[in-house]
């Protein structure tokens, strides 16, 4: 998986359920500029974001990186 595609999936879940990115990065501990910079950049999210991120979303890692179609295990 290319890491613009995880950003993709994040992405659209976020707008799936209304939050802005501002919203987005609060809820997951980071700076609005922080994740705007990662995905402008495609930097790859270390494993501790994606866990915060998939608790944010309440849904599994795998389903963010595109690994099931299915939110939660």
């Amino acid at each position: 998986m290319k890491v613009n595609d995880i950003y993709a999936c994040i992405e659209a879940e976020r707008a799936r359920r209304g939050y802005t990115i501002e919203e987005f990065a609060l809820g997951i501990g980071v700076y609005e500029k922080t994740y705007r910079n990662w995905k402008k950049d495609n930097k790859p999210i270390t494993s501790d974001v994606l866990v915060r991120i998939a608790k944010f979303f309440d849904c599994s890692a795998d389903y963010l990186l595109g690994l099931t179609d299915k939110i939660k295990k």
